[in-house]
C-alpha cells in the first residue's frame, strides 16, 4: 500500500518498550490482525478522503477512544490526558527527567542527544516495569 502515516516531528521519532497490559493488548492485536488477514489494525480508520486520496484517519480514531474512555470512566477524561499521567507517574519514581522526556517524548534533545541512541529499550523498560508498581 505505501501508506505511512508521518510524524508530527523529527523529534517524534521514538522507540518505547512496552510492558504489561500494552505488551499484552499488542500481541493479541496483531495476532487478531494476522488471523484475520488484515493489513491494518484498525481499518476503518484508513480509507478515502474527500478528494479520493487514501488516508489515515486519527481525528476519527482520537475521537473514538474519547467517546470510549468517556463511557468506561464516567468523566470527561480524554486520550490525551495519559501522558499527563504518565508524566506525574514518571515523575513520583523520581525517574530522571531526561529518562522520562524519552519515554513521553517532551523537552528538546542536545545536539549531542541526537547521536545515537542516548537510551536503549533496555534502559527504558526497567523505568517501564517500575511504573507497574503504582496502583491505579
Amino acid at each position: 500500500m505505501g501508506l505511512v502515516r508521518t510524524l508530527k516531528t523529527r523529534g517524534s521519532d521514538r522507540k518505547v518498550p512496552l510492558v504489561g497490559f500494552s505488551l499484552w493488548a499488542a500481541k493479541r492485536a496483531v495476532s487478531l490482525t494476522t488471523k484475520h488477514s488484515g493489513v491494518w489494525l484498525f481499518p476503518r480508520y484508513v480509507g478515502p478522503d474527500r478528494r479520493g486520496q487514501f488516508v489515515i484517519k486519527s481525528g476519527s480514531a482520537d475521537a473514538s477512544a474519547n467517546k470510549w474512555l468517556k463511557a468506561i470512566l464516567g468523566t470527561h477524561r480524554t486520550s490525551h490526558c495519559f501522558r499527563h499521567t504518565l508524566k506525574d507517574r514518571l515523575a513520583a519514581l523520581e525517574v530522571p527527567e531526561s529518562i522520562y522526556g524519552a519515554i513521553g517524548g517532551w523537552g528538546s534533545r542536545s545536539m549531542a542527544q541526537q547521536y545515537g541512541d542516548p537510551y536503549g529499550l533496555s534502559s527504558l523498560r526497567v523505568y517501564q516495569q517500575k511504573l507497574l508498581s503504582i496502583a491505579i
